[in-house]
């Protein structure tokens, strides 16, 4: 069992990995849609697998522990 605030702080962190996996084809269009640097640098990173897959097991490991 984790302690309080460890606990509410991963259920924090899982609602923003699974926000990420869940809308991810929409993050991938807008950031080819914009024309701003900083759009086009995150663009390269985020459309990768190697982060869809971290972002897939890290939405599955953290929803194990938030249980």
């Amino acid at each position: 069992m984790l302690p309080k605030g460890i606990s509410h702080s991963l259920a924090k962190f899982e609602g923003s990995v699974h926000a990420i996996v869940v809308n991810y084809p929409a993050l991938l269009s807008v950031f080819m849609e914009e024309k701003s640097g900083r759009a086009l640098s995150l663009h390269k990173p985020v459309s990768t697998y190697k982060f869809l897959y971290c972002a897939h097991f890290l939405s599955d490991v953290l929803k194990q522990l938030c249980i």
